[in-house]
């Protein structure tokens, strides 16, 4: 081969390696978590805690939420819950917060034993069906979404149930932002998103109810792009997608 074939090839090489680089997987698959086969049925919510290098997983029809660590992807817990849904671990309080359907409460674990706390199991009785959490630190309020169609506010210090707000049917997912105060409850059931401003830690403005789509049940709000994701399910000849909503 002559030297201008030569160099033909090495260019061609050259000018293929962008093409190359953008067709490689978005992700590669690091590892898997075994979960023990005794353990059937769906998997729901999950929880972190960076701290403690702690992954919690919701298995739901198990009824069970399983504690992994991080660094050995074993399994160092199970914490035995009747119906749960949504976990939330506050390090700050030592607590570990769980959603019980079954009992339609808020039940309350030590972070560090797994202990549940003595009358810490706040009942639910402003809604049914509660499944999912987001909390606000700073004003120690606790939000229950309920897919009764309720999201109920908790004092977290006294656990006393405070008021519900309206949201739409079949909620799955509740997102606080810090900087705005503003919370995002995504319903599945009837296929819109509501939004509520917290004014102070005893009031909340409705800014709206916003359309999404039938099993639009879930989000991921990611203030920092400005964005909140909401992927729905397709029906009959309208295909499955992800919403895409900029923050207003």
């Amino acid at each position: 081969m002559n030297k201008l074939a030569l160099l033909g090839v090495a260019i061609l090489l050259w000018t293929a390696q962008p093409a190359i680089a953008q067709t490689a997987a978005p992700l590669k698959l690091a590892t898997k978590y075994e979960i023990p086969t005794s353990v059937k049925g769906r998997f729901d919510h999950l929880g972190i805690d960076t701290a403690g290098n702690r992954l919690f997983v919701v298995a739901e029809e198990g009824g069970q939420v399983l504690v992994f660590d991080l660094g050995s992807g074993k399994i160092v817990h199970t914490i035995m819950v009747p119906h749960p849904h949504a976990v939330l671990v506050r390090n700050d309080l030592n607590r570990i917060y769980i959603t019980d359907e079954e009992k339609g409460a808020v039940n309350i674990y030590d972070a560090k034993t797994y202990e549940m706390q003595k009358a810490a199991s706040w009942p639910v009785k402003l809604g049914k069906d509660n499944s999912t959490m987001a909390f606000d630190e700073s004003a120690h309020r606790l939000f229950v979404g309920c897919r009764s169609g309720q999201m109920v506010v908790f004092d977290a210090q006294t656990g006393k149930e405070l008021q519900a707000l309206p949201i739409g049917k079949g909620a799955d997912d509740l997102m606080f932002d810090p900087a705005s105060k503003r919370i995002y409850a995504t319903s599945g059931g009837a296929g819109v998103i509501n939004v509520y401003k917290e004014t102070d830690p005893d009031h909340y403005q409705s800014l709206g109810q916003v359309p999404s789509g039938p099993g639009g049940k879930t989000g991921l709000l990611v203030p920092q792009l400005s964005r909140l994701f909401v992927p729905v399910p397709g029906k009959g000849a309208t295909p499955s997608a992800v919403y895409v909503y900029e923050l207003q």
